[in-house]
């Protein structure tokens, strides 16, 4: 039994089926094959054994190539790639041309890092671009930038919020290094901007400005910060700046005053002025490309569209912000790259109102923090606020001032005023409702806010619209503003109590930049007594300014006033010729003008040029009638002196202009032309500083062409005494009156000659430094040279020369290259000459004793005196009585009791052997040759009669048998 029931348990197991449970797979059969299966890749870029890295491929420090690293840059890893760029960064900085083999792909694999989810792997991305970017032109770069773009508007729509402040960042990097490339991508970069900034939705907050826009508003989010919201209204003001072709035209506020100049156009540089007019007045300048002002209307119906505008009527899509483009509406530059066309009005009525809702709004949140709080801090309200009114600013000078608008825009500007004045005016001026201690920091920004809020409102005066219809005169409150810096009044509207007072040095460069549109706009509409207070005020305070920067700026400033005025189409209220309390004022500046040209010496050539083209300018065109001021004439003359040279107890004492360049001296000698009158200090301190040795000889001549221009014109020479007095000591001398006389004075001691030699004259003359013998003598010689043509062309001066001419050969010492100079001019003129000396035998005796004295120094062969003994033997050709008295006094110094026997006759034999035509004319003059036969029978007399030296006896010896040759022949 138990057998058999054992047997039919196994029997019923075997056919037993398996019940399968909820949850459990379902066993495999005890026969199943497995098929399926797995492969791993292992993959090696640009390895082989043959391969060798080191012949010839550029690697970094890690022995990696750039084909390597671009690889690494796809890798799944954040860390790979974080190594790749710092990879890269290594591998350019060790070799850097290694990047031009691979342009595209470094470019397509890099730009995608821009969205990569790793702030680390973002970050030094940036970093490598910021390296790569200043090795690479912009042709370079310009196929790829449409791809760069791309990735960066990715990044800045990118839902994390640190990928889109990266791509900020980015975006920055492109404006910074191509920014001619970015703005041709106004019409997807514009709208990521605001959309970092606002919403999809409508704002309808207590601190709304009701124009419909929505900021973003979420504690937690850093894009709702006000640091995040600065850094990005930054970035956008940067790019509107370029967009808009916003040049370096500092004289903006003047167009249509009197200079139509054009956008972008650098009409005067930073420290020289320019007073010619713009001759291109009918184009427009926008970035690089050129428009005809009168076909740039109507090229774009309408470039910015957006629900959240200030149009009186919504419009139903209240999406985000859109750019839209029509057909016909780009231009194409060479580039192929399309750029919004911004030189329509409508465009940027457009552009304003998408723009200004969010400027509002962000004004009305910052303001809330920072001027209802007890302390005003540097806090990044402050810095967004700040930034608000400069994008403020750009928007509306654009439109304003650059753009002239129809009477049907002036309703719409007229709303934006009002809108302006009752969100931003409540607070103005800046930070005078806290009285609480202030970060001097906090307080410069609260300045500029100040300046720029004015600059602001004073684009819309300098549009026409006034504030006639608003409850609060925004007008009187600016004026009194400004009026109290340039009074010194105190500071940011403070009480007068307060120990922080503003004077108009306290500020920089750029708040005084931006009071000028200002000033401007004040004096065009004020009435003229309001106006000449506020512009005499201005322009005394900037007499008196220390600083150079800021003078240097106010000049140019002063000066465009001026300028613009005498042009026909100047169409502004202000006079500063036909109002004399304006005239005065302006003539005050003038005189105060010379001043600092010898203040700044040389520590500032650019304001030194500005100051001299500004006088200049002046002068020529008789600015506010100062030909007919004589007080105004003889002050200028007074303050002038001291830049060319003065004369006081203490000593005789040089001015800046020797000092100068050669420019910049013919510059000033230029403006000197149009000075009707000058005075005898003047022409004397001119004339010592352009006999200086250092003086540069283009200089000089152009100082002796500017005077005899001068005696051209009734009443602008100088009397014929004067004329012929500087002429004769510039030209012929080379040296004033006074360092004759200390000449004769020296003479005993170190002058052994009549004759000075150039380089005992320098020794006495330069105190300082060395001038090269060569290079003085040949700026002598053309001086000499322009002289001569100079009164070539005045022969009634020549009576007074020679009379000159013959006080100076009677001096005992006699510098060479006067003598060159008077003996050039006596063999120029010798008909007129030979009656003067004629007439006069001391100047020819004078005149016999130089050529002598030449004579004896030319034993050294120096090049000029080989050239002065040369004119000697032309004098002596010249004038037959010069030969004889030559001789004369050669056989008086001879037949001396002392003589020195060998001097004399070295130059007796120097003399009759230097030139044959001298040599035949000696022997043809029987007079002549009887001189010269007593001296050689003194000589021989002497020498059989006279102990020496053996050498010297023979030398003498060779000398009379030399006499004996030439009177035997």
């Amino acid at each position: 039994m138990p057998k058999a029931t054992r047997k039919k348990k196994i029997k019923s197991e075997d056919s037993k089926k398996a019940k399968l449970k909820v949850g459990k797979k379902k066993p495999a059969a005890e026969n199943h094959t497995e098929t399926s299966f797995k492969s791993h890749a292992i993959v090696v870029p640009s390895q082989s054994i043959s391969e060798n890295k080191n012949n010839g491929e550029a690697v970094n420090s890690k022995n990696q190539g750039l084909k390597d690293l671009l690889v690494h840059l796809r890798h799944y890893s954040a860390q790979v790639r974080k190594d790749a760029v710092i990879g890269l960064r290594d591998l350019f900085g060790r070799h850097p041309d290694a990047l031009s083999a691979q342009l595209s792909a470094f470019f397509e694999s890099v730009c995608k890092l821009t969205i990569d989810d790793d702030g680390g792997v973002r970050k030094v991305a940036l970093l490598l671009l910021e390296d790569v970017c200043p090795t690479l032109s912009e042709d370079h770069v310009r196929p790829f930038m449409s791809l760069a773009i791309a990735y960066t508007c990715s990044a800045m729509t990118h839902i994390s919020e640190d990928v889109r402040l990266d791509g900020l960042r980015f975006l920055n990097l492109w404006q910074v290094r191509y920014p001619d490339l970015v703005i041709a991508y106004a019409d997807k970069i514009i709208p990521n901007y605001l959309g970092m900034m606002t919403s999809h939705r409508e704002s309808k907050g207590p601190l709304s400005s009701g124009t419909g826009a929505a900021l973003v508003v979420n504690p937690t989010s850093r894009m709702g910060s006000a640091k995040s919201r600065g850094e990005v209204l930054e970035s956008l003001h940067t790019y509107l700046v370029r967009l808009l072709g916003i040049g370096d035209d500092k004289w903006w506020f003047f167009r249509g005053y009197g200079t139509l100049r054009p956008s972008g156009d650098k009409c005067d540089e930073e420290s020289s002025l320019s007073w010619k007019d713009s001759g291109d007045s009918g184009r427009l300048l926008i970035g690089r490309f050129s428009l005809d002002a009168d076909t740039s209307s109507a090229t774009l119906s309408s470039v910015f569209r957006s629900a959240e505008t200030a149009a009186p009527t919504q419009s139903k899509d209240q999406g985000r912000l859109r750019m839209e483009i029509p057909n016909g509406a780009a231009v194409m530059p060479e580039n192929g790259v399309r750029a919004s066309d911004f030189t329509n009005v409508k465009n940027l009525t457009s552009l304003v109102d998408t723009l200004m809702p969010v400027l509002i709004d962000l004004w009305l949140e910052g303001s809330a923090n920072v001027f209802t709080a007890g302390r005003i801090t540097m806090s990044p309200n402050l810095s967004l606020l700040h930034i608000v009114l400069k994008s403020m600013s750009l928007l509306w000078r654009i439109l304003l001032v650059e753009n002239r608008l129809t009477e049907m825009e002036n309703g719409w500007v007229r709303s934006w005023l009002k809108t302006i004045n009752k969100h931003l005016l409540v607070h103005f001026p800046f930070g005078s409702g806290n009285f609480a201690m202030k970060d001097k920091q906090v307080d410069i920004v609260l300045q500029d806010m100040n300046i720029l809020f004015c600059e602001l409102l004073s684009q819309f005066l300098l549009a026409g619209e006034d504030d006639t219809s608003s409850t609060v005169s925004w007008r009187d409150l600016m004026l009194e503003y400004i009026e109290n810096i340039f009074k010194g009044s105190s500071r940011n509207g403070a009480s007068a109590g307060d120990s922080q007072h503003v004077k108009i040095s306290d500020l920089n460069a750029g708040q005084i930049q931006a009071i000028y549109p200002v000033v401007w706009a004040f004096l065009n509409s004020f009435d003229a007594e309001r106006s000449s207070q506020l512009f005499g005020a201005f322009v005394d305070s900037m007499s008196t300014i220390a600083n150079p920067a800021i003078s240097k700026s106010a000049c140019a400033f002063i000066a465009e006033i001026l300028k613009c005025q005498d042009q026909s189409r100047y169409r502004g209220t202000f006079s500063a010729t036909r109002n004399e309390t304006n005239r005065r004022s302006a003539c005050r500046w003038l005189l105060s003008l010379p001043k600092k040209l010898w203040q700044l010496k040389t520590t500032d050539l650019e304001y030194t040029e500005d100051i001299i083209s500004i006088l200049s300018y002046a002068l020529r065109v008789n600015a506010c009638a100062i030909h007919n001021d004589l007080k105004f004439l003889s002050g200028l003359d007074a303050s002038l002196s001291p830049f060319f040279h003065t004369l006081t107890s203490k000593g005789s004492f040089f001015g800046p202009f020797i000092t100068l360049g050669s420019t910049t001296q013919r510059n000033a000698l230029s403006m000197l032309f149009y000075l009707p009158q000058w005075s005898e200090k003047l022409v004397r301190g001119l004339a010592t500083c352009l006999c200086h040795p250092t003086m540069h000889v283009d200089t000089v001549c152009y100082a002796l062409q500017i005077i005899l221009d001068r005696q051209r014109y009734n009443g602008l020479g100088l009397s014929e005494e004067a004329f012929t007095s500087f002429m004769v000591t510039v030209g012929a001398v080379g040296v004033t009156s006074s360092e004759l006389t200390a000449l004769q004075a020296h003479r005993s001691t170190m002058v052994p000659h009549t004759i000075l030699s150039v380089d005992d004259l320098l020794r006495y003359r330069v105190s300082s430094g060395t001038v090269p013998v060569g290079q003085y003598w040949s700026r002598r010689v053309a001086v000499v040279t322009c002289m001569l043509t100079c009164l070539a062309r005045q022969p009634a001066h020549l009576s007074l020369a020679f009379s000159l001419y013959g006080s100076i050969l009677r001096m005992s010492v006699l510098p060479i290259d006067a003598f060159y100079g008077v003996a050039s001019a006596l063999v120029a003129w010798r008909e007129v000459a030979s009656d003067k000396l004629t007439a006069e035998p001391e100047v020819s005796a004078a005149l016999s004793s130089c050529v002598l004295g030449i004579v004896e120094l030319g034993i050294d062969n120096s090049s000029y005196l080989m050239r002065c003994e040369e004119l000697c033997v032309q004098l002596m050709l010249a004038f037959r009585f010069i030969t004889e008295g030559t001789l004369q006094t050669l056989l008086a110094r001879i037949s001396a009791p002392c003589a020195d026997l060998s001097t004399n006759t070295r130059t007796f034999v120097r003399l009759i052997s230097g030139d044959e035509t001298l040599r035949r004319f000696i022997r043809t003059d029987a007079r002549c040759l009887d001189l010269c036969r007593r001296i050689h029978g003194i000589v021989k007399a002497a020498l059989s009669q006279t102990d020496m030296a053996t050498l010297e006896k023979d030398l003498l010896m060779e000398r009379v048998e030399s006499l004996s040759h030439f009177l035997a022949a």
